[in-house]
């Protein structure tokens, strides 16, 4: 989990220092905090190297507050509230549907009824603005924020926001990025 910095081939450049690797994972009270998605890897190496081990998750996933109301219900189609109703009960997932059938509308219903900040990842300034006019014609009570493209660059944390953010901004902002990643309930990659 520990990766050459791509981004950076140098310890040090005009805008500071950097570091030249990633690292994947913290060590906090003897105990290694590493993506959720990287458990796999790890398993198989504790298993290579004859590792004794427990696993823990800590995900905080508050599915009280995500219901699926009579107003968004109306809304969807039968196959929509089912995979409305899967992502407000999963902790994460993919939702894989053919063309036209409603993914960017599935994805803002089940973010305007989780009631979560949210952070959009899109990667092209047509997905951003689909996302945009898609939670304006929705959304109740959050607010939209456009990261990126063709809105500002405002990393502030998000309260009771869906942000609407361009991939490559995010990239190029990473050190900037922490608190405003860290305030999202929920990320949707968009591709």
């Amino acid at each position: 989990l520990t990766f050459d910095n791509p981004n950076k081939k140098t310890q040090s450049n005009k805008y500071g220092t950097y570091e030249t690797s990633v690292y994947l994972f913290n060590q906090v009270n003897g105990h290694l905090v590493c993506p959720r998605g990287s458990i796999n890897l790890i398993l198989s190496v504790l298993k290579e190297e004859s590792v004794n081990y427990t696993i823990s998750s800590s995900v905080s996933f508050n599915k009280k507050k995500a219901q699926l109301d009579e107003r968004l219900s109306s809304m969807l189609r039968d196959y929509q509230k089912v995979c409305v109703a899967n992502m407000l009960s999963s902790v994460q997932g993919i939702v894989n549907i053919p063309c036209g059938g409603g993914k960017t509308f599935i994805g803002s219903v089940a973010c305007e009824a989780s009631k979560q900040n949210t952070i959009i990842l899109v990667h092209t300034e047509d997905l951003q603005k689909q996302w945009q006019e898609t939670f304006r014609k929705i959304s109740s009570n959050m607010k939209i924020r456009i990261v990126g493209g063709i809105g500002g660059q405002d990393f502030k944390p998000l309260v009771n926001e869906v942000a609407i953010c361009t991939v490559q901004t995010l990239d190029s902002k990473i050190d900037l990025i922490h608190q405003f990643i860290s305030s999202a309930g929920t990320i949707i990659l968009d591709e």
